[in-house]
């Protein structure tokens, strides 16, 4: 826990339990509301999680939550959509390692899920978040008979 406090006041749990949350890429729920938790917190260590959050997180409502917190705090941050968080390549790459550790023709798409889960856990988010994993393992299905 002391790693996570750059200056000498020692941060609240409830404050260091908020950080840990919005570091976990497996669920952008709990991220979401940990940012919202974090901004009533406003420290160097809160900041520095929130800028990376605003530039890098791959889920659009949690990377405007944290810019929308750091606007308000007076930095100067511009929000930059950056379009989709994962090229083809890099999905069809991931389903395919997923299909290859399953070695089983007839996959169930539960088990295929896990298996994603436990491969790439923040593709598995994001495309839980984008509506969009049902659709693509429904086409994977068609597209292997």
């Amino acid at each position: 826990m002391e790693k996570l406090n750059k200056s000498k006041t020692k941060l609240p749990d409830e404050i260091i339990e908020a950080i840990l949350l919005a570091r976990d890429k497996t669920d952008w729920k709990k991220r979401n509301d940990a940012v919202k938790l974090l901004k009533s917190y406003k420290c160097s260590e809160v900041r520095d999680l929130l800028w990376e959050i605003a530039l890098r997180d791959k889920i659009l409502v949690v990377r405007r939550q944290a810019y929308l917190i750091l606007k308000g705090w007076g930095d100067r941050i511009y929000f930059i959509d950056t379009g989709k968080p994962y090229t083809c390549t890099e999905i069809k790459k991931t389903l395919e390692k997923v299909r290859k550790r399953l070695k089983d023709c007839n996959i169930d798409i539960e088990e295929f899920k896990c298996a994603l889960k436990k491969v790439d856990p923040e593709m598995y988010d994001v495309m839980l978040y984008e509506k969009k994993l049902e659709n693509l393992l429904k086409k994977m299905e068609i597209n292997k008979q």
